[in-house]
C-alpha cells in the first residue's frame, strides 16, 4: 500500500477528531465502499489534518463548514464531496500560511 494508511484508519481518525456528524458529510453516505468514497476520505483526511494543525480542532471544524470564496462560495465539505483536489489545495495551503506561528 505504498506507505498509505488504510482507508479504515483514515475514517477512524476523522470520526475521533471532527465526530462523527461532521465525518459523515465530509464523504456522504457510501455503504458500497467504492472508490470514490476512498478518494474522498483521503482528501478529507489530508485537508483536515493541515486544518487541524495550523488552526486546531474548533476553529477547523468552522473553516471546514463555512463557505469559502477560494471555492467559489462551496464550504470545503463541498469541495471534498466533489473531489476538487485542486481548489481544495490552494485553499488549505491558504489556510496554512496564514496561521503559521
Amino acid at each position: 500500500m505504498n506507505g498509505t494508511p488504510p482507508l479504515s484508519q483514515l475514517a477512524a481518525e476523522l470520526e475521533s477528531q471532527m465526530g462523527p456528524t461532521i465525518a459523515q458529510a465530509v464523504t456522504g453516505v457510501d455503504p458500497t465502499g467504492s472508490a470514490r468514497l476512498a478518494s474522498q476520505v483521503r482528501l478529507a483526511h489530508a485537508t483536515w489534518t493541515v486544518a487541524f494543525t495550523a488552526m486546531g480542532r474548533d476553529r477547523a471544524i468552522e473553516w471546514i463548514t463555512k463557505p469559502n470564496p477560494l471555492l467559489g462560495g462551496r464550504t470545503p465539505l463541498c469541495a471534498i464531496r466533489d473531489l476538487d483536489a485542486a481548489a481544495l489545495h490552494c485553499a488549505t495551503v491558504l489556510v496554512a500560511y496564514s496561521h503559521r506561528v
